[in-house]
């Protein structure tokens, strides 16, 4: 019996639940297979595959197709756990969120409306601070990269967001 993940999964390996989820799962890959027709020859994009490894099922295409070297996998976000699966191979990257920027650009904004700045008449309420795809060269340094990312978007946002 593997040991339960307590990041993803706090249910035991042998419980009903579990094995609901691998039946379930089982129904959701044959059915996947049967309405693509998807052959030996063919690549597959698994976005959001997880490092999880506690149950046969938790990555149920990697764990049940058989031509796996088919499968191009990406995962989501920086936790640890996706970020070994990075490095170890087992992904080809992750897209992670830029937290260093939702918050710097938002203190900086604040400071700015602070100081007298006003949203600018038509510019959009929506802000994006950045994502960007963590790949196994790049999983020592995106953190740097996020900051990067950044300072570029703060260098133009008053000229797209604000009338100071």
């Amino acid at each position: 019996m593997k040991t339960v993940n307590a990041q993803y999964n706090v249910a035991a390996a042998d419980s009903l639940a579990v094995k609901i989820q691998g039946v379930k799962r089982r129904e959701m890959y044959e059915r996947f297979l049967a309405t693509t027709g998807v052959g030996q020859d063919d690549t597959i994009i698994d976005i959001g595959a997880t490092s999880d490894r506690s149950y046969e099922h938790s990555n149920y295409l990697v764990a049940w197709y058989p031509h796996k070297a088919r499968i191009t996998a990406v995962g989501i976000d920086d936790d640890p756990v996706v970020l070994a699966a990075v490095k170890d191979g087992f992904l080809i990257g992750t897209m992670g969120q830029n937290p260093y920027g939702q918050a710097y650009i938002a203190a900086y904004v604040i400071n700015q409306v602070h100081q007298g700045c006003k949203k600018k008449s038509g510019a959009p309420y929506f802000i994006d601070s950045g994502t960007l795809l963590i790949s196994p060269d790049k999983a020592a340094t995106y953190k740097d990269d996020f900051k990067t990312l950044t300072k570029s978007i703060v260098s133009g946002f008053k000229d797209k967001y604000l009338s100071c």
